[in-house]
């Protein structure tokens, strides 16, 4: 019978949700700079996430343009706007407490994250965010660092993410992954994995 401790949950795509394909629009659209390929566009990307960069550096070297503060602001907006609070997937997560160890893993930005006035996640135990660790999911290093940090064993952790790569990731460590789709999936996912969702 498999044992269960601990619930690793990404955030974005599993309780926060948007667009980043409109947001990345609206960049182009605003500022009238083109946006780097994909390679470069990637690397910029995750610089970002692993606190490397600023959000005004960001878009600065994604478009190759200088970007006055009025429309690094109107940008800002925008981006923390795109993303919305799924609250029934938050209710569901906080039944978990008290009966499981809760864990955020995401990456993220650090300033979106630091101007969020109200924490609706405040009931997790530890957050780990990219931009403090300056690693990022699908790298092996951010998973192992977290197992550590929470003296877990890898075969009692199951970890949720959006992202098909990021799960596979955990799971080369003994790490149980599920892919996030919805709620419903994700509680049988759960239940097959002997963990208790009632």
């Amino acid at each position: 019978m498999r044992m269960i401790k601990t619930i690793i949950f990404d955030v974005g795509g599993v309780f926060v949700n948007g667009s980043f394909k409109n947001f990345i629009d609206k960049i182009s659209e605003i500022t009238g700079c083109e946006i780097k390929d994909d390679d470069d566009f990637q690397k910029i990307f995750d610089n970002w996430m692993r606190g490397k960069l600023t959000f005004k550096q960001f878009i600065e070297k994604i478009t190759g343009c200088s970007i006055e503060e009025k429309t690094i602001e109107k940008l800002f907006k925008i981006w923390v706007d795109n993303w919305e609070f799924d609250y029934e997937m938050i209710s569901f997560a906080k039944k978990f407490k008290g009966r499981y160890r809760l864990i955020i893993l995401s990456n993220a930005d650090a300033e979106a994250i630091k101007s969020r006035k109200i924490d609706l996640l405040d009931f997790f135990e530890r957050k780990f965010h990219s931009f403090d660790l300056g690693m990022i999911k699908p790298e092996r290093n951010i998973y192992e660092y977290v197992l550590k940090e929470i003296k877990s064993k890898p075969e009692e952790c199951v970890f949720i993410d959006d992202k098909p790569e990021n799960v596979q990731a955990a799971k080369e460590l003994g790490i149980h992954g599920i892919i996030f789709e919805k709620k419903e999936k994700l509680e049988r996912d759960l239940e097959k994995l002997g963990v208790f969702v009632r």
